[in-house]
C-alpha cells in the first residue's frame, strides 16, 4: 500500500500544489544547511530521536508515545499539508501531536509539533521526510481533531517545548539556551499542559511563557 501511496504522491509534487511544498522544503533545507553542517562538525548541541531515553519519558506518556518509522518520501518540513494530502486522497486520519527528541544523555527532551496518520489498520503512518535524516520519531499523539497547528501557533508561534528532568551533557544547566523554547521543569505541569490540549476546546489551555 506505502508504493501507491508513494507513487501518487510523486504524481502530485506536479501539480502547482506539490510544486509549492518542493520550493519550501528546498528553502528550508538552504535555511538550515549551516545548523546542520555545525552539528555534523560537532560545534553545537541537537535534540535526535536516537538519543531519546524511554525511562526518562514522563510515566504518563509511557505506552502512548510510540516510535514510528519514517517512510521519507513526503516533501521535509511540510508534515501538515503532507497528513492532510493523505487523509483527501486515501482518507487516512491526520493525526497531530508532538516528535520527542533528546539531547544525547538523553536528559533533557524537546517537544517539535508534527503531524501524521493513522492507517485504518490502527497504526501510525509518517510519510515526511525528517530533515535531518533520521529514519523513526517518537511520536506523542494529541488525539483532538479540534487542536492542531492553527491553535498552537495562534498561542504560540509554533515555539518548541523543552522539559530537562535530568540532563549530565552540562553539569552547569542554566547554560542551555531556551530562547524561543517553551521551558519546563516540573514534569506534572508538563504533561497537564499537553492534556489541556486533547480537552479544548471545553478546557481552557494555559498561555504558557516563552523563555
Amino acid at each position: 500500500m506505502t508504493s501507491e501511496v508513494e507513487q501518487k504522491y510523486s504524481e502530485f509534487l506536479k501539480t502547482p500544489e506539490g510544486l509549492g511544498l518542493v520550493m519550501i522544503g528546498k528553502e528550508m533545507m538552504r535555511r538550515t544547511a549551516d545548523y546542520k553542517r555545525k552539528v555534523e562538525n560537532g560545534e553545537c548541541g541537537t535534540f535526535l530521536t536516537k538519543w531519546v531515553r524511554e525511562a526518562y519519558l514522563p510515566d504518563a506518556w509511557k505506552g502512548k508515545a510510540v516510535k514510528v518509522k519514517c517512510e521519507s518520501f513526503g516533501v521535509n518540513n511540510c508534515c501538515e499539508p503532507n497528513a492532510k494530502w493523505l487523509e483527501e486522497e486515501f482518507g487516512w486520519k491526520k493525526v497531530w501531536g508532538f516528535n520527542i527528541s533528546a539531547c544525547r544523555c538523553g536528559g533533557r527532551m524537546s517537544l517539535e509539533p508534527h503531524a501524521l496518520n493513522r492507517h485504518p489498520d490502527g497504526s501510525l503512518v509518517d510519510i515526511t521526510r525528517d530533515f535531518m535524516g533520521e529514519t523513526e520519531k517518537w511520536f506523542l499523539p494529541v488525539e483532538n481533531a479540534e487542536f492542531g497547528f492553527a491553535e498552537y501557533n495562534e498561542r504560540y508561534d509554533g515555539a518548541m517545548i523543552a522539559f530537562q528532568p535530568a540532563c549530565s551533557c552540562d553539569k552547569r544547566k542554566k547554560r542551555w539556551d531556551n530562547t524561543g523554547r517553551i521551558f519546563f521543569d516540573d514534569e506534572d505541569d508538563f504533561v497537564g499542559w499537553v492534556e489541556e490540549m486533547k480537552q479544548y476546546p471545553h478546557l481552557v489551555i494555559r498561555k504558557v511563557r516563552l523563555d
